[in-house]
């Protein structure tokens, strides 16, 4: 038996999107953000017990339905039934993709939390964003701000946060000297930005930067405002906007995508303490500010779409009125129903009718609840058994 035999698991990865089983409202719903127009300005935010799927539906959506079909063909597959609906809508040859970026607020192995934080969060973002004629320009000088006065600026940190196809961009920035008496900020910004388009955008790529200066309404002033902050305390708070204003702004250009959307997991993890309760009202709301800022900074009806996944129902009306968010789509993910995890089973394992009840039962919850992480470790352990005495 081969390494990769003894430790593929159906629960993560590949092999669970593979065997991924129900969730049809979800995905309809998902899929309804992305097509119909004009644009839904609510956050999706689906809420659900840990082990429910949660993770595993939002790289599902991401990997299967983050795509935009003919008005025609959608109008058809909008008014399909729930299997009919997911058989229509996945081999539709009219579709476009639509841009996404993901980010996890679950620590990483080792512990590493800096993720949590707008800086290295909304960096990912940006990142995964690269590609589609989205770009952040303020935003990208903000964060070299904020570098050059916190732990310095060098080739290696500036490929690790900043996409490859903005380095240009970076260098001149860093060239110019962010500190330099005498800087012109938008000046100096304007031809560094015009130098990275020329390369993307051809012959005229003073059309793009007008038409987003234009959206963004960029003046000198703004940009000399960032440069007086301080970099721990005043630069770091305003990069959600900031990230915002920059995606706000590309997505009103000609040429932009129809749809991005933006996905966030575990959001329960910025409280990694259990008796996050009692924390008091400011500590309490502290801890994501940064990502409230962020969402309520985009301008949705521009056809961003913003998902969210947690355990619990967020708190955001309570907030303070600055990041205070009511447009909540809060949607359920529950455990699998009695027909769903035998219909799961059946595609995943190969046993008898009778051990598939018992691997039913031994990950029963309550009446018509079966833990879809338990019945998948459940699948695992037969499977694998099933593997040994072949070999």
């Amino acid at each position: 038996m081969s390494f990769h035999d003894r430790t593929r698991t159906i629960t993560k990865g590949v092999a669970a999107l593979e065997y991924f089983t129900n969730r049809s409202h979800a995905c309809r719903l998902f899929a309804s953000y992305l097509n119909d127009d004009p644009p839904h300005e609510s956050i999706l935010f689906f809420r659900g017990d840990g082990g429910n799927g949660k993770s595993l539906l939002l790289k599902f959506l991401r990997e299967r339905y983050c795509k935009r079909i003919d008005a025609r063909d959608w109008e058809t597959v909008k008014a399909a039934e729930d299997e009919a609906f997911a058989a229509l809508f996945g081999p539709t040859g009219s579709a476009e993709p639509v841009p996404s970026a993901l980010l996890d607020f679950a620590p990483l192995p080792g512990g590493d939390e800096s993720h949590q934080g707008a800086f290295a969060g909304l960096l990912k973002l940006r990142r995964e964003l690269t590609g589609h004629g989205l770009h952040f320009p303020l935003f990208d000088f903000a964060c070299l701000l904020r570098l050059q006065r916190t732990e310095g600026i060098t080739q290696d940190r500036i490929r690790t946060l900043f996409p490859a196809e903005e380095l240009n961009l970076v260098a001149a920035v860093v060239d110019l000297g962010l500190s330099a008496v005498g800087f012109t900020p938008v000046g100096a910004l304007s031809t560094v930005v015009l130098g990275v388009l020329s390369k993307h955008f051809g012959a005229k790529p003073n059309e793009w930067f007008t038409m987003w200066m234009q959206q963004r309404g960029l003046d000198a002033d703004q940009v000399e405002a960032l440069r007086r902050m301080d970099p721990d305390r005043e630069l770091v708070e305003v990069l959600p906007e900031l990230f915002a204003e920059d995606l706000n702004a590309a997505m009103a250009v000609d040429g932009a995508p129809k749809r991005v959307v933006l996905f966030f997991d575990t959001h329960e993890a910025f409280w990694g303490d259990p008796d996050k309760q009692k924390l008091v009202h400011d500590r309490f709301f502290e801890r994501d500010e940064w990502l409230r800022s962020l969402l309520k900074t985009l301008k949705l009806e521009r056809g961003l779409a913003a998902v969210v996944a947690g355990r619990e129902h967020p708190q955001w009306a309570r907030a303070n009125e600055d990041t205070r968010i009511t447009n909540l789509d809060l949607q359920l993910v529950d455990s699998l129903s009695d027909a769903h995890a035998r219909e799961y089973l059946e595609r995943a394992v190969d046993v008898d009718a009778a051990l598939r009840e018992c691997l039913v039962e031994y990950a029963r919850v309550g009446v018509n609840q079966i833990h879809s992480l338990y019945l998948g470790l459940c699948a695992d352990i037969v499977r694998r058994q099933r593997r040994r005495v072949r070999s």
